[in-house]
Order: C-alpha cells, then sequence, then structure tokens
C-alpha cells in the first residue's frame, strides 16, 4: 500500500467506516487523505498532548514510526515503545491492527518526522486472532458446561 502522509481534517470530513475511536478526538488527522476515508487517523486528546492512532480498515496494519528532535518531553503509552537514538533524538513506534484504536505518546513534542507503512495482515496477526476466537470459544463452553452443572446440583 506504501507511506502515508497527514494532512489537517475537517472534524465534518471525517467518516468513520467501522465503529471509530472509543473516545471522542479532540482533533482527527487523516495520516492517507488521498485514500478512500483517509484509513488511519492520529488521535489528539487532553489540549493536543495526547496522541493515539484509530486504524479504520479491516484489511491493513499500519507500522508507525515517529523521530521526535531532543528537545520533545515525551513519554510511549500502551504498546508504543520508546528509544532515544545515540544523537539524542527519540524513536516512538507502534503497529495498528484493524479496527483498533492505539495510545502512542504523551507530552509536549518539539519537531518531528514520521513515516507510516500499510502492510497486509501479517500471519502473526492472523494467528493471534484464530487463538483469541479459540480461547473464546472454549471459555463459553466452559460457562455452559459450569451452569448446567449448577442447575443440576438445584
Amino acid at each position: 500500500m506504501g507511506c502515508g502522509y497527514s494532512t489537517f481534517s475537517a472534524q465534518e470530513d471525517i467518516v468513520w467506516r467501522f465503529g471509530g475511536p472509543p473516545e471522542e478526538p479532540l482533533k482527527a488527522i487523516k495520516m492517507f487523505p488521498k485514500k478512500q476515508n483517509g484509513l488511519l487517523f492520529r488521535l489528539l486528546y487532553d489540549e493536543g498532548e495526547r496522541w493515539a492512532f484509530y486504524n479504520d480498515t479491516k484489511e491493513y496494519e499500519f507500522h508507525i514510526r515517529y523521530y521526535f528532535s531532543r528537545e520533545s518531553d515525551i513519554e510511549a503509552l500502551g504498546h508504543a515503545t520508546l528509544s532515544e537514538l545515540e544523537n539524542g533524538n527519540k524513536l516512538v513506534e507502534i503497529i495498528v491492527y484493524p479496527k483498533e484504536t492505539e495510545d502512542f505518546m504523551v507530552g509536549v513534542p518539539g519537531s518531528y518526522t514520521s513515516t507510516v507503512e500499510a502492510m497486509p495482515l501479517s500471519e502473526r496477526f492472523k494467528h493471534e486472532k484464530l487463538k483469541e476466537q479459540f480461547d473464546e470459544k472454549v471459555e463459553k463452553k466452559e460457562e455452559k458446561e459450569e451452569a448446567k452443572m449448577i442447575h443440576r446440583k438445584n
């Protein structure tokens, strides 16, 4: 799919295809403004000091890297990782899977550059989703059996 670049999006220009993020953002920025509805959105919260990303697709995972200048006062959130580079700059990375919202960072960023890649779903993601579905089925089956046992005792 390739790389994206962000552009300001008027709120009325935002159309969530798959429900949108669980929390209404202060601002949503399309990362792929020329593709369908934008596909991936950078979400701003808390006066713009907290960033998250929402993947509004079913078929792509997004690999996101932001390089922040050394004067940036930031912390990674959630599944994001923060690395300090040899030159003092900071790198924050995350993968955002379909229909998921991921917290990214909080703080006051200085200047930054980014790369965002839309990739076909990885085998790892597919395997994890199949495992989740299997675990849910097992859990439901165990709950039904437990309910039957309780019913028999009464």
